[in-house]
């Protein structure tokens, strides 16, 4: 009887403890759910303050990249002209969802009145399955596009566009033998194991001293005139880590896709992007160094 007297005030107490204490946890939590609304509006404004007080700071040329102000500006300034290409994009998108949407409907029209068809369309539907829709343009367009695109540019270059794409491809050439055959002898310690077991620091390490010999060797007879020798040993060093990223970059889509190759074309070597995975990397990397020292 007292054990249970003695529950029963202390149940009590609590209750009124309870009762008497401010209700300040919703407030705090209403504040908290208001702070994590505006996180990233603050943060966009955050990331667009220090882009325009870096590129202030450091004075980056405007053709390299632009403070938030400039942008805006030549937005107001050139807005009768994007008004005008906007239009002529929304009247291509428009037209081409309708076209879309009528080709979808007589594709399906035919599956339902025709089995043949269906058996022969439905592998197609099957097998786009395996690869996220989303991902193929941005794939297509950013990484084979910009990369073949900058190596055009690269060709463009006057009087020495010539040159100047054989330093990038030579060079990609030298990073990928140098890195290969050091790596092979003296590689240890393994730089990504997750996604590229067989690829080494000692042979990374070979291979940026391979494509820096290279791109001084081929660029040294316009050492006056285009790319100083500095200049040409930086660009074999921005080279040689571009080659290596796209490699490692080509490796972790195949990962993720749970393939081996990229194709079957070159038998062994897997298929053309495995040849490429590099150059498209090294391709932009080379474009914009150029332009940086003003070479273009």
């Amino acid at each position: 009887m007292r054990y249970n007297a003695r529950r029963t005030r202390l149940a009590a107490l609590t209750l009124s403890h309870a009762d008497d204490t401010p209700q300040k946890a919703p407030a705090a939590r209403n504040w908290r759910r208001g702070i994590e609304r505006a996180g990233p509006i603050l943060l966009v404004i955050f990331l667009l303050v220090l882009w325009q007080v870096l590129t202030r700071a450091f004075d980056v040329p405007k053709f390299l990249l632009p403070a938030p102000t400039d942008v805006a500006q030549l937005m107001i300034e050139e807005w009768p002209l994007i008004q005008m290409h906007s239009l002529a994009t929304i009247g291509s998108i428009v037209s081409g969802y309708v076209a879309a949407v009528l080709f979808a409907l007589t594709v399906s029209a035919l599956m339902i009145r025709f089995p043949l068809v269906e058996r022969l369309i439905m592998p197609i539907f099957v097998g786009l399955q395996s690869v996220p829709k989303i991902a193929i343009a941005p794939l297509i367009l950013v990484w084979v596009g910009a990369g073949i695109g900058c190596l055009l540019l690269v060709r463009g270059i006057p009087d020495f566009g010539f040159w100047a794409v054989m330093a990038v491809l030579f060079t990609v050439f030298a990073a990928d033998t140098g890195a290969f055959f050091v790596g092979r002898t003296l590689g240890r310690h393994r730089m990504a194991p997750a996604i590229s077991p067989k690829k080494s620091w000692e042979g990374f390490v070979g291979g940026v001293l391979a494509a820096v010999g290279m791109s001084f060797v081929i660029l040294y007879k316009d050492r006056d005139d285009f790319l100083t020798i500095p200049e040409s040993l930086a660009l074999g060093l921005v080279i040689a880590l571009a080659a290596v990223l796209g490699d490692l970059f080509e490796s972790a889509v195949k990962r993720d896709l749970d393939v081996k190759d990229s194709g079957r074309l070159l038998g062994g070597h897997g298929g053309i992007l495995d040849r490429l995975d590099s150059l498209l990397w090294a391709g932009p990397a080379a474009f914009f160094t150029i332009l940086a020292f003003g070479n273009t």
